[in-house]
């Protein structure tokens, strides 16, 4: 076999089944606040149909005039986020547009269509004074409502206005004679089956009868209930009941009406019951209303009106008979909870989602339980923490103001459990002001003291909670304050005492040390000032001090001055003696660093500078290494010597550096870069977990990413795949989600190739460094997945390497699809053990696989491709078309095809190579057009284990018309075959393989290698049968053939018409240079000769010693008369 032939086999295997074995990316999740502190809070919100993903928008409140939206991930309980966009266009309504697949925006100025994935504006119209959207179901139309007296039904479809509704001219003016502003419009089906429009403004609620079909309409007025108690009252909310043609108002002082439609044409509408919450003690108006029935404790489904104010939810017994004639409002309860804009509800779950400013509110209405969501605890400056004790549920530590609060790990939203006492003061607002202990457990630091107040000390247990530690006034006791003092601390534990040392980056020259080391929880003086052998050290300003004690021989106490100088003192020893001091001074007013022990051997202290460089130097011999350079001075550095890996963050772009100690080279590398989203958010701490999951603490969200397998290789964590189990029962569970892609729990909907393809992006957003990510879509085989193609393209292809696989290895799963199913600009495209159903949209559409600029390579291992859609003709959908994208073809069978109206199973344009292996045609129809493999471009073929057999001509290859039409199977500027096995066909008009010639090919090698071509019958139109390469351009002849192993036996021609040859070659070429041909067999052949070989320079060949003696002399005989050189 040909070398380069097997390099490629062996090339084209691995890197298959490199994406087969492809380590499993490493867990990553990430949790968002709102960015309260620029302005932004909760707006609305979206889920995707079918889609585990919930669209969570938030808003500058303030100017309204920009945008970030989080992406919900809602089968996380502790509201993972998967992706953040900030859009370039204001988002004030939005809805979600199924038959586009976009997501429809409003703001005051322009109508918006959205690509799911990354928000970017697909397409906008501009309409002015806009106000809100409202989408028709099973139409085309969307309802626009503007700020005045108009509504427009607007064609998604046609992309413009189809009617203007104007009630300007017939609108009852308001008392002081100015415009009404309309706020919102809903559709409702009545029960005549008559459509209506309700419209909420100033004044009140009107209405409008609408023919959908015919785009006409009819203007009413005001529903008189609906109306306004006076100008400046808060505007009505309405609610229909769902089967009954009542209505539901909510207004000023939490009133509530109830009306029902009598006529409506006259406008009649008769009060059911009026009543307002708390008898009109309050002015408060409803803004919510949402009617549903609730699950009671007797197994009854009874109905609710749910209402809601600024500040509560209120729900509300309905008493309605079975018919229209009578609804009363009964009792209410009340449960407090802020609200700022409309309600969401998500019909699959009782989930009610509450914009509450700076969170999401879930109030549960079947159970009445709330959580929040887009949200976690604590301040703006503080570090989080992580309790972590074997058998016992991970916690987090979280401070703000003066409570401690403990939150279950994965649990951010759901209200905490466990609390501290609060303290006496707040903590201070400001980085560095909270700390774990080093060298003990469960042990915290925290400062408390404004500047203008005094600055105390609180040391702590977190058990028992109610312990409530000690606080130590460092003003009191030593003068000192917090303004004056280093804002980085390293609090530690050691010889039954807890220190911490204090420097002084603006101390004065009347203190005759360096640094201060205290009893932080002595409320008597203890302390130790700290001094170097130098007689400077009242001039020095110092930047901070650590302690090292990874070492129990070499306990030190490590400073650094503010001119680079580092300091180093014995903690193993009484009294704390200076040891010594080494100047560094390219690094100059310092504000944090932390030490890296390793082998008893390396101290490295990891310090940052001001001109925002961070340094590794070894503080005993003064050999450095620059690790990088940042925006400004972190407030994240730490050395985290267990996994020998140094984090640090760069605080205003959002990256944090993960470093990995080299033993060889005794220096640092770089190992890893994860980022924030794509808003600017500043990293304010990073730990690492005791599962390996590295902690990046950013002000407005937490970054959990796990190295675990990864820590040894870090190509581990960003060449890796991510896997997504399907079977697309529809069913969501009871928490209204659609699966979450797990092999236990697979996505249960088509739609959630979305959040799959979300996931793979976000990823790629976060962690630096991946160039390809491999997204592995493992489909169960009893189910189908149906592929949306509004969902194939996207404008992050070029990442991707999509993979489809059965999730059992063997067995056929299905995917559906409409027409052709193309792939743009991916990375890397594979199918495995895969079926695929095509539908068409009428009989001229395409069916098949389109692959166009695929960077490596399609990968397709044993596939079918059918077509489900009844057609008047014979059609296939057995069409692989490639444009610049080499392909990979494994295991492809095909059998009982009609190809009477094919042209091409394998089409190339723009591509050098193929792979094609294990291939089978059998018990086909073959059209007279009918090709295996086109070539649009010079191309070489790899081919192995091919199998031709018991295929047939279609009846339409004897129509005269089509006698001049002949085919060859195979079409390619080069061919390298191997094994390939030709049997009981009858072929019309067909050559098995013909070269397609150039004269830019040079120095060509063809190969065919154990070949059996036997029992066939061929309708000859050429002289040639199975191959041909003919050069007559070339002034001299080039090329080699090599044929070895081949057999031919019991072929024979078939005769139809006058035209056909009664005698032909299986081979004939023309100036190729070289020809060999060994161990050739020819049995009972009386009408085919091996071949006509002209032009040639070199030429060999043997024959087996089966071979007849007659069919030898006609091979002579043909090599004599043909064989010219």
């Amino acid at each position: 076999m040909n070398l380069k032939y097997i390099v490629f086999i062996l090339l084209s295997i691995a890197n298959f089944y490199k994406t087969i074995l492809c380590q499993k990316c490493p867990l990553l999740q990430t949790y968002h606040n709102p960015v309260v502190n620029l302005g932004f809070v909760v707006r609305n919100f979206l889920r995707i149909p079918k889609t585990n993903i919930l669209v969570i928008n938030t808003l500058y409140n303030d100017l309204q005039d920009s945008n970030i939206v989080y992406f919900n991930d809602l089968s996380s309980s502790s509201g993972e986020i998967i992706n953040v966009v900030k859009p370039n266009y204001v988002i004030i309504d939005m809805q979600y547009n199924i038959y586009l697949e976009l997501i429809m925006v409003t703001n005051y100025y322009s109508l918006v269509f959205a690509d799911p994935y990354t928000l970017k504006a697909v397409y906008s119209v501009p309409i002015p004074q806009l106000q809100g959207l409202f989408l028709i179901e099973e139409t085309n139309y969307i309802i626009l409502t503007r700020f005045y007296n108009q509504l427009q039904i607007y064609d998604f479809m046609q992309q413009k206005p189809v009617l203007t509704m104007d009630n300007s001219k017939t609108l009852e003016k308001s008392p002081d004679g100015s415009k009404a502003y309309q706020y919102q419009s809903k559709i409702y089906t009545l029960k005549n089956g008559q459509k209506i429009i309700l419209t909420t403004n100033d004044m009140g609620v009107i209405y409008w009868i609408i023919d959908v079909e015919n785009l006409t309409y009819q203007f009413i007025g005001y529903i008189e209930q609906s109306k306004v108690k006076k100008q400046g009252d808060k505007f009505r909310q309405f609610q229909k009941h769902p089967t009954k043609d009542i209505f539901f108002f909510g207004g000023q002082n939490l009133e509530i009406i109830v009306v029902k439609l009598i006529d409506i044409q006259t406008n009649q509408f008769q009060t059911l019951d009026t009543m307002s919450l708390y008898d009109n003690q309050y002015t408060d108006p409803i803004t919510n209303l949402y009617y549903t029935l609730v699950l009671g404790d007797n197994g009854q489904l009874n109905p609710i009106l749910w209402a809601g104010d600024n500040y509560y939810v209120y729900s509300i017994t309905l008493n309605e008979s079975a018919d229209d004639s009578s609804l009363k409002l009964g009792g209410f309860e009340s449960y407090a909870v802020d609200t700022m804009y409309r309600w969401y509800v998500i019909n699959e779950t009782s989930m009610i989602y509450i914009s509450s400013g700076d969170f999401v509110t879930i109030f549960n209405y079947q159970t009445n339980e709330f959580t929040k969501n887009l949200y976690f605890y604590g301040d703006l400056f503080c570090r989080r923490y992580m309790r972590q004790v074997e058998g016992s549920q991970d916690q987090y530590i979280l401070l703000s103001g003066n409570q401690l609060l403990l939150y279950d790990k994965g649990n951010f939203g759901s209200p905490s459990l466990s609390q501290k006492s609060q303290f006496d003061e707040n903590v201070r607002w400001r980085y560095g002001s909270f700390y774990q202990i080093k060298n003990q457990f469960d042990y915290y630091f925290v400062k408390v003291g404004a500047d203008d107040e005094n600055s105390k000390i609180y040391v702590f247990p977190i058990y028992p909670l109610g312990e409530r530690g000690s606080v130590v006034d460092i003003t009191d006791l030593y003068g000192l304050e917090w303004i004056n003092i280093n804002s980085y601390l390293d609090p530690f534990y050691l010889g039954d005492t807890y220190w911490v040392a204090f420097a002084f980056p603006q101390k004065q020259n009347t203190e005759d040390y360096l640094f201060m080391l205290i009893d932080c929880t002595s409320s008597n003086e203890r302390s130790y000032y700290l001094k170097s052998n130098k007689t400077s050290d009242s001039s020095i300003q110092t930047a901070f001090a650590v302690a090292s004690l990874d070492n129990p021989n070499n306990l030190e106490l490590i400073g650094v001055d503010n001119y680079g100088t580092i300091y180093a003192w014995d903690l193993g020893q009484d009294g704390f003696p200076f040891k010594f001091y080494i100047n560094f001074s390219i690094c100059q007013k310092s504000q944090i660093g932390d030490i890296f022990y390793f082998n008893e051997t390396v101290s490295r202290l990891i310090i940052s500078c001001s001109n925002s460089n961070v340094y590794s130097i070894d503080y005993t011999t003064g050999k450095f290494q620059n690790l990088v350079q940042l925006s400004q001075q972190p407030a994240a550095l730490k050395a985290f010597s267990n996994h020998q890996l140094v984090a640090i963050g760069d605080f205003n772009t959002g990256v944090a550096y993960i470093f990995k100690f080299n033993p060889q080279t005794s220096n640092f590398d770089l190992f890893l870069n994860v980022q924030s989203s794509k808003i600017q958010d500043q990293i304010i701490h990073i730990e690492i977990l005791k599962d390996n999951t590295i902690w990046v603490q950013f002000t407005f969200s937490n970054l959990f990413y796990s190295l675990n397998d990864c820590l040894e290789d870090s190509s581990l964590c960003t060449q890796c795949n991510q896997e997504y189990y399907f079977e697309a029962s529809e069913q969501y569970d009871s928490n209204g989600v659609y699966g979450v892609g797990s092999v236990d729990y697979p996505f249960t909907t088509s739609n959630n190739f979305l959040t799959a393809m979300i996931k793979a992006q976000y990823y790629k957003q976060i962690v630096s460094g991946v160039s390809n990510m491999f997204v592995d879509i493992l489909v169960k085989p009893h189910s189908i997945l149906g592929l949306n193609p509004k969902f194939m393209n996207f404008d992050f292809n070029s990442i991707i390497s999509l993979n489809f696989k059965s999730s059992i290895p063997g067995q056929y799963a299905t995917l559906q699809y409409q027409n052709l199913l193309e792939f743009q600009n991916y990375n890397q495209v594979g199918f495995q053990d895969i079926i695929i159903y095509f539908g068409l949209d009428n009989e001229n559409s395409n069916c098949g696989l389109y692959f166009a600029n695929i960077e490596n390579n399609v990968y397709i291992n044993n596939i079918q491709l059918y077509l489900y859609t009844q057609t008047s003709a014979p059609k296939s959908c057995q069409s692989i078309y490639s444009d610049s994208s080499i392909l990979n073809v494994f295991n492809y069978s095909i059998s009982n095809e009609d190809f009477s109206n094919h042209k091409s199973i394998l089409t190339y344009f723009n591509v050098t190579n193929i792979n094609f292996n294990n291939f089978s045609l059998t018990d086909c129809i073959l059209g007279d057009s009918f090709s295996i493999l086109t070539q649009e471009s010079d191309l070489k073929v790899l081919a192995s284990n091919i199998t031709l057999s018991n295929n047939i001509c279609s009846s339409n290859s004897d129509d005269p018309d089509n006698d001049e039409k002949i085919s060859a199977l195979f079409s390619s500027g080069n061919f390298n075959v191997n094994n390939m096995t030709v049997n009981n066909n009858t072929f019309c008009k067909k050559i098995i393989f013909s070269c397609v010639s150039s004269l830019d090919q040079t120095n060509q090698v063809f190969s065919f290698q154990d070949l059996n071509v036997y029992d066939n019958y061929f309708q000859a139109k050429t002289e040639y049968l199975f191959f041909d390469a003919l050069y007559s351009m070339r002034v001299n002849p080039n090329h080699e053939l090599h044929l070895d192993v081949i057999q031919f036996k019991n072929n024979s021609l078939l005769t139809k018409n006058n035209n056909d040859l009664i005698g032909a070659s299986y081979f004939q070429t023309m100036k190729i240079a070289t020809i060999s041909a060994s161990n050739t067999m020819l049995i009972n052949h009386f009408d085919i000769k091996l071949g006509l070989f002209q032009n040639a320079n070199n030429f060999t060949i043997s024959f087996n010693a089966l071979m007849t003696m007659i069919t030898q002399l006609k091979y002579l005989i043909s090599r004599q008369t043909d064989v010219s050189s």
